[in-house]
């Protein structure tokens, strides 16, 4: 699993998790692939983001789960 992690202090410019952008989800395909070819690794990978929002004395979290595909 490769997760992605995204905070912040406010969700006045919308949650946190909505931040992965379609460049950087393909930067992060880009580095498993090459930590999998490095590594040898033979399972499966799925790509998930977490967005955590700290404010009035809360933490939020949210977990997505296979957010998006690896597609290059």
């Amino acid at each position: 699993m490769i997760v992605e992690v995204k905070t912040r202090t406010t969700d006045l410019f919308g949650e946190p998790e909505m931040e992965v952008k379609p460049a950087k989800m393909r930067a992060i395909v880009r580095t498993a692939d090459a930590y999998i070819q490095l590594s040898g690794f033979q399972g499966e990978t799925r790509f998930d983001v977490i967005g955590i929002l700290l404010g009035g004395g809360k933490v939020v979290l949210n977990h997505i789960k296979d957010a998006f595909l690896a597609r290059m």
